[in-house]
Formats: C-alpha cells, structure tokens, sequence
C-alpha cells in the first residue's frame, strides 16, 4: 500500500489508462449493438446528433424525408481519449493525495 502512495502519478495514469479502456469497449460494444455510445457526452443540433466519449466520436444523420434514411458513423478521436485520461487520472491523484495525508496525520 505504502508503494502506492509514494507513487501516485503513474499509479493514477495506469489505472486511468484501464478505466478509459474499459470504457471505450463498453461503449464500442453498445455501438455495435444499438449505434448509440452508452457513456458519452451528447450534442443535439437539429437533425443530427455528435457523441464522444472514452476515445470514439459517433455522428449521427436523422432523416428529414420519407426516402432518406439514418445515418451513424463511428470514428476514434485522440482528443477524447486524452482528455479521458488526464480527467480521470487527476481525480485518481487527487483521492491518493487525500488518502495519503489522512493516513499520514494518524
């Protein structure tokens, strides 16, 4: 335990690096299941629909007439698997740090 704590930045970018993993099968199976992202930040603009989360972007096209149809197309994106981690491995930093110090002042 106590080398957890004396190493908190790699610890926390390792388990980050799992958690966005995870994450991003999860929301890649749920797209090959139902092609929407089932952990993801949504943007509606009018007949379309823009998903990131974990890693992959998913656009969607709604069709506006009878003979048009839906569209849902899948890509990966750097910026949300960056952003991913560095977001979760400061809050895993930060819960080490606390937990450190309130193990420290017993």
């Amino acid at each position: 335990m106590k080398f957890i704590f004396s190493h908190k930045l790699p610890v926390s970018i390792i388990i980050s690096c799992v958690i966005t993993a995870i994450g991003m099968l999860v929301n890649y199976i749920e797209y090959t299941n139902t092609n929407y992202l089932k952990w993801a930040f949504r943007m509606p603009g009018g007949e379309c629909l823009n998903e990131n989360g974990f890693g992959l972007n998913v656009f969607h096209t709604y069709a506006m007439s009878l003979e048009d149809t839906n569209s849902h197309h899948l890509t990966f994106s750097i910026i949300s698997l960056i952003l991913s981690i560095v977001v979760f491995a400061a809050v895993i930093f930060l819960l080490l740090f606390v937990i450190d110090k309130i193990l420290k002042d017993r």
